[in-house]
C-alpha cells in the first residue's frame, strides 16, 4: 500500500548573513518512514531540521505539512526536540513533561499516563521530582526528548536525541520510535550514534554542505558501499607507535585498538596478513561487511 506524504520540502534555501547553508533542497516525506539524517558537522543538518520544525522560516521556498503550511494545527502533530535544550528550569521532571501532554489537548488523566510512560522510555522515572539544574547535562536532555515524544505525535525531529543516554536507554528509545512509525508516523532523527542508529532506522539522509546527496532504504544505501570490507585482527600485542605510523601508509587502518582496517571485497587477505606480521603476529581475523558508521567515515574522507 502506498504511504501518504507528510512533509515536502520545496526548493527550500536558508542562509545565515550572506552564506547560503542550505539552497535549492527538495525531497519528501512519508508516514511509516524512520529517516536517519546524516552528515558531518556544519553539514546542515541541524539547519534542516530546525526549518522542518518551523524554529527557521526559510528564505526561499517552503516546508508543507499534508499539503499544508504549517500552522497552528500542524505544529500541535510535530514532535521537536532541538540539540540545544528547551525545558523549564522552574519545573520539575515531572511537570515539564506533563505540561507538554496538557498542551496537547489531553486529560489530566490521559497526561499522567503519557508522562509515566516517556519516563519509563527515558529511564527518568526515579528522578520524577528533581529539578532540572539538579540533573546532569545528560539527563537534561533526557527530559526535553520525554517532553517531545509525550503526546505521541505523528511527526517526531529529534536532533542528537541519544547523546548522553546510556546504551539500554538508547535502545529503548529507538525501539520506541520504530513502533511509533511502524503504526504510521514519521520519525526523522540525527545522530552520532550509528550502530544503533542503524539498527532501527529504515531509511538514510545523507546530506553534505547543505545539499542531498542520498536519500534511500537502508538496504539499498548500504549495498551501494559494499564494495569495500573491514577487518579486525586479533593481534598477540598492540603495535608500538613507530609500527602503527609506518603501517598506516601501507594499508587503512580505521581502529587502533582493535585493530581494524578496511580493504575492498577483492583484495587478498594473505598480502595484507603478511605485511602486517612484518610487526606482530595475527592470532586471528574477522570480516565484516561495512556498517553504517563505515560508510560515514569513507563518504566524510571524500569530502
Amino acid at each position: 500500500m502506498e504511504q501518504e506524504q507528510v512533509i515536502k520540502i520545496k526548493n527550500v534555501g536558508i542562509k545565515y548573513g550572506d552564506n547560503w547553508v542550505i539552497r535549492n533542497f527538495n525531497t519528501d516525506f512519508y508516514q511509516g518512514q524512520m529517516v536517519a539524517l546524516i552528515g558531518s558537522n556544519g553539514a546542515g543538518k541541524t539547519t534542516l531540521m530546525n526549518t522542518i520544525a518551523g524554529a527557521i522560516h526559510p528564505e526561499e521556498g517552503k516546508v508543507e505539512f499534508n499539503k499544508k503550511l504549517l500552522n497552528k494545527h500542524a505544529f500541535s502533530s510535530i514532535g521537536w526536540s532541538p540539540q540545544r535544550q528547551v525545558i523549564d528550569w522552574y519545573l520539575n521532571v515531572y511537570n515539564n513533561v506533563y505540561m507538554g501532554a496538557m498542551l496537547a489537548g489531553y486529560s489530566k488523566r490521559e497526561s499522567k499516563i503519557k508522562t509515566n510512560n516517556a519516563l519509563k522510555i527515558v529511564g527518568l522515572e526515579d528522578m520524577s521530582k528533581k529539578h532540572p539544574d539538579a540533573l546532569s547535562g545528560g539527563q537534561q536532555q533526557r527530559v526535553q526528548i520525554a517532553r517531545a515524544i509525550v503526546h505521541t505525535p505523528k511527526i517526531m525531529i529529534l536532533d542528537e536525541p541519544t547523546t548522553g543516554l546510556d546504551a539500554e536507554s538508547t535502545d529503548n528509545l529507538l525501539a520506541s520510535l520504530k513502533k511509533h512509525a511502524d503504526m504510521g508516523n514519521f520519525v526523522l532523527l540525527s545522530s552520532h550514534d550509528l550502530h544503533s542508529v542503524e539498527n532501527y532506522c529504515d531509511t538514510i539522509m545523507f546530506i553534505d554542505k547543505g545539499k542531498l546527496i542520498y536519500f534511500e532504504k537502508k538496504e539499498a544505501f548500504l549495498s551501494r558501499f559494499q564494495n569495500f570490507e573491514v577487518l579486525t585482527l586479533e593481534i598477540e600485542h598492540e603495535l608500538s607507535d613507530a609500527q602503527f605510523n609506518t603501517l598506516q601508509k601501507s594499508i587503512e587502518i580505521i581502529s587502533r585498538n582493535p585493530l581494524q582496517v578496511r580493504i575492498k571485497s577483492n583484495e587478498p587477505l594473505g598480502d595484507l596478513i603478511q605485511l602486517v606480521e612484518r610487526y606482530v603476529c595475527v592470532k586471528d581475523v574477522k570480516k565484516e561487511k561495512s556498517n553504517l558508521r563505515d560508510i560515514y567515515l569513507k563518504l566524510k574522507e571524500g569530502e
